[in-house]
């Protein structure tokens, strides 16, 4: 999910090379995740590995390592096998889940599409993200048909655990990667004889920038005070709601106008204190990234 702010108000301080300062950031959503494997018992060395990796992924979100015994009931033929392995994988599978299904014929994809094809499902709804590593035969019929997106991790075959812990690896390095990326656009505003005029000429400006399908948050003075924890939970909100981006406004000098009030889909506000815009601003950045913390389960200020 893309995060925007639109602030109206004069230029913001410049570095003495004369660019304009740029604000990035991390974290929006982090889908619970769940591994689910089809195979015998892990060796000792690579169950250390895995634990280790999840152990380390439970900072950012919750993580499950779901097993499913190969053959389970012991079939000689190995369509059977294939066929009460997809059955059991099924059954594990929850309705509004998100299904990576890992495939050696599956999409070839990079370290950063592997991140955005992860983010993409909290963008669209799921409640949670399935990866599945089949059994030793591949994966079975009903699973195939249910999968939301096939990918493969290396043009090389690799055995199951060599793939879990390589799945591992790539889902730690993505909880490093931006779960959001964040823009600032600014609308310098020009004073007018005519204040309701030059609140109605911003207003369109503002109304201008608005996607469709964006969540937009309006910073006002009579907003509902928010806390940092629900601040948060806003921002996750937003995307499971399904909106394509999330957009904060802070207005001009006499406030926003009625195309935005109306189009706000919740007024927020910083502190009871009245803040000038560009304090605002400030503010506002500085408890987005606080909020990443608490969604990734980070430490910031305690």
């Amino acid at each position: 999910m893309a995060i925007s702010l639109i602030a109206t108000c004069k230029t913001h301080y410049s570095s003495p090379t004369g660019e304009r300062c740029k604000y990035a950031g991390h974290s929006v959503k982090a889908l619970p995740i769940r591994i689910l494997t089809v195979g015998k018992k892990r060796s000792p060395g690579v169950q250390l590995i895995v634990d280790d990796y999840i152990d380390k992924l439970k900072h950012y979100c919750r993580v499950e390592d779901v097993r499913v015994k190969s053959n389970p009931k012991n079939a000689r033929d190995i369509i059977a096998q294939i066929e009460h392995e997809d059955m059991a994988v099924m059954d594990l599978i929850r309705s509004n889940e998100w299904v990576v299904m890992l495939d050696e014929h599956g999409l070839d994809v990079g370290s950063e599409q592997m991140a955005s094809l992860i983010g993409d499902a909290g963008n669209k709804g799921a409640s949670s993200l399935l990866l599945c590593i089949g059994g030793p035969y591949g994966h079975g019929r009903q699973l195939r048909e249910r999968a939301n997106v096939s990918i493969k991790l290396s043009t090389l075959v690799l055995n199951h655990e060599i793939a879990l812990v390589v799945l591992c690896e790539q889902l730690y390095s993505y909880s490093f990667q931006d779960w959001a990326v964040l823009k600032l656009a600014e609308r310098p505003f020009e004073r007018s004889r005519d204040i309701m005029a030059q609140i109605e000429h911003e207003d369109m400006a503002v109304m201008d920038l608005i996607r469709s399908n964006e969540w937009v948050v309006m910073l006002d003075e009579h907003g509902v005070d928010v806390r940092s924890e629900q601040m948060a939970s806003l921002i996750g909100d937003a995307g499971n709601k399904g909106a394509s981006s999330l957009l904060f406004c802070i207005g001009g000098p006499y406030g926003h106008g009625r195309q935005l009030r109306e189009r706000a889909n919740v007024s927020i506000k910083l502190s009871t204190l009245v803040f000038n815009h560009e304090i605002a601003l400030v503010v506002l950045c500085e408890q987005l990234y606080r909020a990443w913390t608490i969604l990734k389960g980070q430490k910031y200020h305690h």
